[in-house]
């Protein structure tokens, strides 16, 4: 049976006062820990009330009073406040609470304790609350959801490998703390209105953030901050990440996971009902490979450091560091800067990449060019050219070209140019090539230890043939 209190306080005075196995309501005007002096755990089988004003307090004493919540796994709602010391008891005693059990315990009302917070199964749910200043961590297995249909804000951060999702449609979900600690993945649905990075380390190199709502704002203030992500996703195209307020460079650096994931929305500058003139800089690092399928218009450069940058949908001008891949279909706006990366048009195959703008390769670069019987890759540049590194090329689908066969991979090669490659390789044995820089014509020639097997072999023909008259 339940235990209802409706009109009076509990007032827990013994540690052991709680009961897992009781499910308690509570909508009086208060209920109070009061255990004394030092850490304590009150055991709650279930909590549950509908009165928004009742107080969930210490009283007196000292230490962390924890509520632990759900060993009888069933879901509830407290719409009452969970708070430190709010009913006049005295003492220096702060509250937590500890998530139990596979039930869904909802906060529906103004929680403002400040002790940890530990989901170590089932969901935590967190509705209607601007100021929620505890930490949280949730446990792998375990959930956390943020419920906007009104503003949620978590003051401080969020760690552990349970996922973060977020439901409601009509406000914005706010993460104002340290999230470095945090290692599952947060889930904006497209359903959703919104969410904020609204603190400079509050994305987490350890997660994956899946954003498919309406936006996702970085909301850091004044001066340049980097908000990592260590995998971004998203299927929506219509989704919007930029800056809202503030001021300097917004970097987004993705990708320290190292998987392979598609964002299908847009990225920019800033929001314009946020104000504030800050930029959106884009950095991609790790192994995996990250598809932008959308439209990125940032003005703060986009920098690939490690792994792949596939574009097959807008960019602007990138610079590609020694173990970065710049790829794709799309179209890059801007110069595009291979500072000993890789430039490989096409995706997984032959295909066009469009620069709007110069291409500069430099030593130790690599451009990639996959040969056809018909068509090959191909930059569709419009600016100047510089020439250097290793031009690398690839046969597709076991085509064999013949010797002079020839190819063209810029479509603008009578542009302005410098430099050459350092070398001509190709991935299967047996093909060589000549570039000529003018017309940018590649024409396949014969090896040159082909070339020298077949000297060899008509030189002893002709020796054959000398002692056979002999």
């Amino acid at each position: 049976m339940p235990l209802r209190i409706q009109e009076v306080p509990a007032l827990p005075a013994l540690p052991n006062a709680g009961s897992a196995g009781t499910s308690w309501i509570l909508s009086g005007e208060f209920a109070a820990i009061e255990t004394g002096a030092g850490d304590t755990t009150t055991k709650l089988g279930a909590l549950t009330g509908t009165n928004p004003a009742t107080k969930l307090t210490t009283f007196g004493g000292s230490g962390v009073k924890s509520l632990e919540v759900g060993e009888l796994n069933t879901s509830s709602t407290f719409a009452g406040a969970i708070s430190d010391n709010s009913q006049g008891g005295g003492g220096t005693g702060i509250m937590a609470l500890r998530k139990v059990g596979t039930g869904t315990l909802t906060l529906s009302g103004a929680n403002n304790y400040t002790g940890p917070t530990d989901v170590l199964a089932g969901t935590l749910e967190i509705q209607n609350n601007f100021s929620f200043n505890s930490s949280i961590n949730v446990a792998a297995g375990a959930a956390l959801t943020l419920n906007i249909a009104n503003d949620v804000k978590l003051l401080k951060g969020v760690s552990g490998g349970g996922n973060i999702d977020v439901t409601g449609t009509g406000a914005t979900a706010r993460l104002a703390g340290d999230d470095s600690g945090f290692t599952g993945a947060f889930t904006l649905p497209a359903a959703a209105r919104g969410m904020m990075w609204s603190g400079p380390n509050a994305g987490s190199a350890s997660a994956s953030w899946n954003i498919s709502g309406e936006f996702g704002y970085v909301e850091t203030g004044a001066g340049d901050t980097t908000t990592k992500l260590g995998a971004l996703s998203g299927t929506n195209s219509n989704t919007r990440i930029s800056s809202f307020g503030g001021s300097g460079v917004k970097t987004l650096e993705v990708g320290e996971l190292g998987t392979n994931t598609t964002f299908a929305g847009m990225i920019a500058d800033k929001e314009n009902s946020g104000g504030g003139t800050a930029t959106i800089a884009l950095k991609k690092v790790g192994a995996g490979t990250l598809t932008l399928s959308g439209t990125v218009v940032q003005t703060g450069g986009t920098t690939v450091d490690a792994g792949t940058l596939l574009v097959t949908g807008s960019i602007k001008g990138t610079t590609v560091n020694p173990s970065g891949t710049l790829a794709g279909t799309g179209t890059i706006i801007g110069d595009v800067n291979i500072l000993g990366g890789t430039l490989s048009p096409g995706d997984n195959g032959i295909g066009d990449l469009f620069v709007l703008g110069a291409v500069h390769l430099s030593n130790a670069s690599t451009l990639r060019i996959d040969l056809g019987p018909i068509f090959s890759d191909m930059v569709h540049n419009t600016g100047a050219l510089t020439y250097d590194g290793t031009l690398r090329l690839s046969l597709a689908d076991g085509y064999q070209p013949s010797i002079g066969s020839i190819f063209q991979f810029f479509s603008y090669p009578s542009a302005a140019h410098t430099g050459a490659f350092d070398s001509i390789v190709f991935d299967q044995p047996g093909y060589a090539a000549t570039y000529d820089y003018n017309t940018g014509f590649l024409t396949v020639v014969p090896e040159p230890s082909t070339c020298a097997l077949t000297a060899l072999a008509l030189a002893g023909i002709t020796l054959r043939r000398r002692k056979a008259k002999s």
